[in-house]
């Protein structure tokens, strides 16, 4: 009886710090996937910036993205813009496209994950845009590789789960 008075509360607390490991480590992931997104729209109101629509319909950047990861092929970052006319795309898509998005908005910024380029999973941050009030449209498309944030994540929650696990001791 008196292991048992014991067992108990020792099972709750380990319980509670399980609870606690679970959702620590989904706030510890959005909050990256959120601080990307807004890495990625900070790149993307840029983009729009520097953006104009020839009279074929061609899309023609004044300026390209400083970020050096957009010039290495393949590097996990990508930008991209389409209209009826044409595509412009970092190199780091070397001859890769980002795929249309069904779900982007003219009002504001969407995200969402989907599989990219070189098979890797991405998360997408897209808007429609017009550079000239009476022009044509373009979709602005930028991404970041989910690998290392899954990585990130699996390397904090490692960490929380020691740290915890000494608590619980």
């Amino acid at each position: 009886a008196a292991g048992a008075m014991f067992l108990v509360p020792l099972l709750a607390v380990f319980a509670a710090l399980a609870a606690a490991w679970f959702a620590m480590l989904f706030l510890f992931e959005r909050h990256i996937e959120w601080r990307v997104a807004l890495e990625l729209e900070r790149e993307g109101r840029q983009l729009v910036a520097d953006v104009s629509v020839d009279a074929n319909g061609m899309p023609h950047l004044e300026r390209l993205p400083a970020d050096s990861r957009f010039d290495e092929p393949a590097s996990g970052v990508y930008w991209q813009i389409s209209s009826k006319g044409g595509d412009l795309r970092s190199r780091s898509l070397w001859d890769q496209a980002l795929r249309g998005a069904d779900e982007a908005s003219a009002r504001e910024w969407t995200t969402r994950i989907a599989t990219g380029p070189f098979e890797h999973e991405l998360l997408f941050v897209e808007r429609i845009v017009q550079p000239d009030p009476r022009g044509v449209s373009v979709l602005v498309q930028l991404a970041h590789e989910i690998e290392s944030l899954r990585a990130a994540r699996a390397e904090f929650g490692l960490e929380l789960a020691l740290s915890l696990a000494l608590l619980w001791l």
